[in-house]
């Protein structure tokens, strides 16, 4: 019988080892620095897409226009139409992608959202997902119709710092610009699609300095909670691997993200395993 119990504990640790780790093709160099890199990636990257997201809802929600107060996914929406200024409070809510939001954030347009050469500051006030918190300066611009007939919005991300838990952080700036379908927008909001290029660079949680380039255009549709489709390349030059790619590629609307390190493949589910660490 005590045999019987210790080789069902040992079955036990090795499930469990495989289900935290996905399906790993080489285990002989260290992974933790290019994994650590891109969770750091995706939760810099997701509150700047989120915001994004919730203004360009904001903008055209009808309830929202006519008597200044609305919700939209797990937020408190309030408009001040002298000032222009849409207010997104959060008060710890599960949001449709499966993350809680704590605190606010502010955005303040100095035009109509759809009129090319207006900007949108962003100011966050004790804003966090989960258990991370989020500083940093953020703009968008409206940079007008581009050549493929699409609204483009530079957004500008400077000096970000998001809190890993109560030591660690991930320093962070890019450049991205979004795209959106203006047609498609006005007939039919739920489905219309943001496109979103660009590259970033910063310092993981760990210390290791990474850069990034949106090697295929994220897809991010308004209907869906999360990235529905895309590749960010990554670059850990200090790290034992020095590249991966992160590919939201999947069909349909999912919270799956695979990470490539050089050959090496882990599936995640955003909602239940990058958070952790």
């Amino acid at each position: 019988m005590g045999k019987l119990k210790v080789w069902f504990t040992v079955i036990v640790i090795s499930l469990l080892m495989f289900t935290m780790t996905g399906c790993k093709k080489n285990s002989s160099v260290d992974l933790k620095p290019s994994f650590n890199a891109a969770n750091d990636v995706i939760l810099s990257n997701r509150p700047f897409i989120y915001v994004f997201n919730m203004l360009v809802r904001a903008v055209t929600d009808s309830v929202l226009q006519q008597t200044h107060h609305a919700v939209i996914d797990s937020a408190e929406l309030s408009f001040d139409h002298l000032t222009n200024q849409y207010v997104f409070q959060f008060s710890g809510k599960m949001g449709h992608d499966s993350v809680r939001r704590y605190g606010s954030f502010r955005a303040t347009l100095d035009s109509n959202f759809f009129i090319p050469g207006t900007s949108v500051g962003i100011t966050f006030q004790g804003y966090a997902e989960d258990s991370h918190s989020i500083t940093g300066i953020d703009s968008i611009l409206n940079t007008g119709i581009s050549t493929d007939g699409k609204l483009g919005f530079v957004n500008s991300i400077r000096e970000a710092l998001i809190s890993k838990d109560t030591i660690r952080v991930i320093r962070w700036q890019a450049l991205q610009t979004c795209y959106l379908d203006p047609t498609v927008f006005s007939s039919h909001p739920d489905s219309a699609l943001i496109r979103i290029e660009g590259s970033g660079q910063g310092v993981s949680s760990m210390g290791f300095t990474f850069s990034t380039t949106i090697s295929t255009p994220l897809q991010d549709l308004l209907s869906c909670p999360w990235i529905r489709g895309g590749i960010i390349a990554l670059s850990i030059p200090e790290a034992p691997v020095q590249t991966g790619t992160i590919n939201f590629s999947n069909p349909g609307c999912t919270d799956k993200v695979i990470y490539d390190f050089e050959g090496t493949i882990y599936y995640w589910k955003l909602k239940n395993k990058y958070l952790q660490h």
